[in-house]
């Protein structure tokens, strides 16, 4: 469950504009928008948050494609029609089954 919060959180903070440092492994590998670091390398997370903390455009540019992200990915109709179509695969005969490529 701390996994999902954590996830959850970091997903707001990174709507409100809050760019964000994450490890080249866990729930938010695949999402644009943030800095990724390798995980056995605290250096580099270091590197990162100094490179956030003095670079403007770094900043911007990460807050932009994060909300953009965001929205595609997670945007209530987004969501609300994945749930549609699992609920529709999951229908007595039904003829086709949901396809949930990029939910």
């Amino acid at each position: 469950r701390a996994k999902v919060d954590l996830t959850i959180a970091l997903l707001e903070a990174m709507r409100l504009g809050v760019p964000v440092v994450t490890l080249d492994e866990g729930p938010l590998r695949d999402l644009e928008g943030v800095l990724r670091v390798p995980s056995a390398d605290p250096g580099a997370l270091a590197g990162a948050a100094v490179a956030l903390a003095k670079n403007d455009e770094l900043r911007a540019r990460l807050v932009a494609e994060a909300r953009g992200a965001i929205s595609r990915r997670f945007d209530a109709s987004v969501v609300a029609g994945a749930y549609e179509l699992i609920y529709d695969s999951l229908r007595p005969g039904a003829s086709r089954k949901a396809k949930l490529d990029g939910v």
